[in-house]
């Protein structure tokens, strides 16, 4: 399954690996856990530095 999302909460809590675009290009590919523990690219870390995503039901 593919799941296209802005909600990082959403997409963290189902799923086993993130993709992250920036500029309609593909900017890292990980396993979540490692990318939310230590993202890579400036996209995925400004999308992981706003951490309220964390505080949001989902």
């Amino acid at each position: 399954m593919l799941l296209v999302t802005h909600d990082l909460g959403l997409a963290a809590s189902r799923v086993d690996r993130l993709v992250v675009m920036a500029d309609g290009k593909l900017v890292e590919d990980a396993p979540t856990t490692a990318l939310l523990a230590a993202p890579q690219s400036r996209a995925a870390r400004a999308l992981v530095a706003h951490r309220s995503w964390m505080s949001l039901p989902c």
